[in-house]
């Protein structure tokens, strides 16, 4: 699912990507999507109680976020380089399987 049914093609294969990784954590949420032209982005959240959220730039680096982040102070962090290593959804997606 998309907020934004303008997404060009490349941004709809960076929200896949946003997806996937989300999907790793919580799965069987519903998406909202949004392009960030300005960031070179697409801002990624799941729908409902504790979905987290992520964006994912043109360089496919991510930010990932929890629920109790809002979008526009994790924009802000995205802004200052910040950037979540992609090996920590693997690995968090293990912990959780193991519990």
């Amino acid at each position: 699912m998309s907020a934004d049914l303008n997404l060009s093609e490349r941004e709809e294969q960076l929200a896949a990507l946003g997806r996937h990784y989300l999907e790793m954590l919580a799965p069987g949420l519903e998406f909202g999507v949004e392009a960030l032209p300005d960031e070179h982005a697409v801002y990624v959240w799941q729908l409902g109680f504790g979905g987290s959220q992520i964006i994912v730039g043109e360089d496919e680096s991510v930010l990932f976020g929890t629920s109790a982040l809002w979008r526009d102070p994790m924009i802000e962090i995205w802004r200052t380089g910040k950037r979540t290593p992609a090996a920590d959804f693997a690995a968090a997606a293990a912990q959780r399987n193991e519990q």
